[in-house]
């Protein structure tokens, strides 16, 4: 038997009224359709949601990543800033004749005049002891008796510079070691002759050439004043003198700067 529904519409000012007739079959046939539509809706909103807690979540995720790059590299900043750090401690306990502790080479780098005096508050270092370290090595000391034939200047375009003083002196006359410090180089060189490089510490390095002779061995320690070779004429020299540089961070600076205001 064929079932159907009456739906009868009557208006509010009684007006004509109007009547439908819905078979069982299209009121089924329509419930089905709304509840397919609501439950895709509902599925719907419940994938948007979790697409947009995943899209959150990555956003979350990149800018975690970006902190936890930038903290890496602040770390290795800092690893490396201590590594320099304690090369440079060993090396001032060294100077400060504090047993049982292995002095370090650092790299010219780390040691620029800007932030030696930042080094030493940081590692501890009494101000006064490492001042008066820094004195005992730093070349003040003419290294012979003598007079300046040749001054320090700057190399200038179309001319070479000339990267320290050429003093003169009798054949064979002492040169004194400018500071304390640690002999590096003692060779043979067709230029400079014999010649010496002392490491000093800080940064500071000091050459002597023309040596006559050398007194003094790579690896060994001198003090300041100590007598390390005998003035000559070796290399491309035209009469005995001694010719001497002062380096800072690996660069010649005029050693009027550095040695006793009273020229030889």
């Amino acid at each position: 038997m064929n079932r159907s529904w009456n739906i009868i519409i009557v208006p509010a000012d009684h007006s004509r009224t109007r009547q439908y007739t819905v078979s069982r079959g299209l009121a089924l046939a329509t419930t089905i359709l709304l509840a397919v539509f609501a439950l895709t809706v509902l599925v719907f909103m419940v994938n948007y949601s979790r697409v947009l807690g995943h899209a959150r979540h990555a956003d979350a995720l990149e800018q975690e990543n970006r902190d936890l790059r930038r903290q890496v590299a602040t770390i290795d900043h800092l690893n490396r800033e201590i590594e320099n750090l304690t090369a440079l401690k060993a090396q001032v306990l060294t100077m400060l004749g504090v047993e049982g502790r292995e002095s370090a080479q650092l790299p010219d780098s780390s040691l620029t005049r800007a932030n030696r005096s930042a080094s030493l508050e940081l590692l501890g270092v009494n101000h006064l002891e490492a001042a008066a370290a820094l004195r005992s090595h730093a070349p003040t000391r003419w290294p012979v008796e003598g007079y300046v034939s040749k001054e320090f200047y700057q190399s200038e375009k179309g001319h070479d510079g000339h990267p320290g003083l050429d003093l003169v002196a009798p054949n064979g006359a002492p040169v004194h070691a400018a500071g304390r410090g640690k002999v590096v180089e003692a060779s043979y060189d067709e230029s400079l002759g014999n010649y010496i490089v002392i490491d000093h510490g800080f940064g500071y390095s000091t050459l002597y050439g023309h040596n006559q002779r050398l007194l003094v061995q790579v690896g060994q320690s001198v003090d300041q004043g100590q007598v390390i070779a005998r003035l000559g004429n070796t290399g491309r020299s035209s009469a005995p003198h001694l010719h001497f540089e002062i380096r800072l961070d690996g660069k010649s600076v005029d050693p009027r700067q550095y040695l006793a205001p009273k020229s030889p």
